[in-house]
């Protein structure tokens, strides 16, 4: 026990990565303020990840 009374905290295991895919992707700003104000941004922001995973 630490000297605040509670367990130590304990780090997570970190994940596997491998080369070629796409784990998570956000798409939401600061506050869930808006970021795409355009379709033809928010297309382009799709577009991406199949850009990179080949999949296009």
């Amino acid at each position: 026990m630490t000297g605040s009374g509670t367990a130590p905290v304990m780090p997570r295991t970190a994940r596997a990565i491998e080369a070629g895919l796409v784990y998570h992707v956000l798409n939401r700003g600061n506050g869930r303020m808006r970021l795409f104000h355009k379709d033809q941004d928010f297309a382009a922001f799709e577009r991406i990840p199949k850009l990179v995973s080949g999949g296009e």
